[in-house]
């Protein structure tokens, strides 16, 4: 990953649309690392901020996971699988 990445390599990047992204910076939870002047000025972000973005949502996901699980079933999410024992993902 480049140091500095588009609104549109963010969005790919979370798995989000462009417009979630804008929301994200709306809310403060991705700042931005440069905007471009003008109205509909291009939003970079430095990529160390989207890695760790990514991280505390597949965090949060993991977790919510593990509270709405049954032990031993298994947990379908997009192509991943997960088996679930004792309240644990593994």
């Amino acid at each position: 990953m480049s140091d500095l990445l588009t609104a549109a390599q963010a969005a790919q990047h979370l798995r989000l649309s462009r417009r979630q992204i804008h929301r994200l910076v709306e809310s403060g939870d991705l700042p931005e690392a440069h905007r471009n002047p003008g109205v509909t000025g291009a939003r970079l972000f430095r990529a160390s901020d989207v890695e760790a973005l990514a991280l505390a949502r597949s965090h949060k996901h993991a977790a919510a996971i593990g509270e709405h699980a049954i032990d031993g079933h298994v947990v379908v999410d997009g192509d991943e699988l997960t088996t679930v024992v004792t309240g644990h993902a593994s």
